[in-house]
């Protein structure tokens, strides 16, 4: 019987690159409510995964190479043994998020540290961001003075003057504190609402930001990170 070849070794980390590479980037589209966005940020992620392979997982592939060099093993067996990190870490990654996709629900309660207020009615989300990329989440839905309250007791919370929502010259550019982030189409304006008020609570590099009306019968908020 004649013996089939061994893979080569540059083809078996070309094929870990292949399955690493897009399997890490795919699995942040999830996060990504505006899907033009979300592939935007696959291609961002593409790179930032290719330079992360070639330091850490084509070192580990050449140092497996380096070990089995001697041993008489099937081609199959070779090829699983070298691609056998990268399918561990693909598998982690790709499986747990097709297993367990994170509901709107569930990533509110997450970012906020606060469970969604059981008055809430007419949940709206949008979703930005994940991964090696920044967050920037919003959220809006109709609420009593009570599912307010739970919100801003969820955390030290601040009522915020901001320039950006108070000036007239100002409100004229921005519809959110956040310069440079407006409310999804169709979404409401909460420079717009009656006795607007604004709390904020910073934590290192992230922000959250509730808004609500003068009487409290809504909520808009903001959550994200630079």
């Amino acid at each position: 019987m004649i013996a089939r070849p061994r893979p080569h070794g540059l083809l078996l980390i070309l094929l870990s690159g292949l399955v690493f590479i897009p399997s890490m980037s795919l699995t942040e589209f999830k996060h990504y409510t505006d899907q033009a966005r979300g592939w935007s940020a696959v291609g961002f992620q593409a790179v930032l995964y290719a330079v992360l392979f070639g330091i850490f997982i084509v070192p580990i592939t050449a140092l497996i190479l380096f070990l089995i060099r001697r041993k008489q093993l099937s081609p199959r067996w070779r090829t699983l043994i070298v691609i056998s990190p990268v399918l561990i870490l693909s598998l982690l990654q790709f499986g747990g998020s097709v297993a367990r996709p994170l509901k709107s629900q569930e990533r509110f309660a997450k970012m906020m540290d606060c469970e969604l207020p059981p008055q809430a009615t007419v949940f709206k989300a949008w979703h930005s961001g994940g991964g090696l990329i920044d967050f920037l989440d919003m959220y809006h839905f109709k609420t009593t003075p009570e599912g307010i309250d739970q919100l801003l007791a969820s955390r030290p919370y601040k009522p915020d003057a901001s320039v950006v929502m108070t000036d007239p010259e100002f409100r004229i550019h921005h519809e959110l504190p956040v310069i440079g982030v407006s409310p999804p189409e169709g979404w409401p304006k909460p420079r717009d609402w009656p006795g607007l008020e604004i709390y904020r609570y910073e934590k290192k590099t992230w922000f959250y930001y509730i808004l609500t009306d003068g009487e409290k019968s809504q909520a808009f908020v903001i959550a994200g990170c630079t």
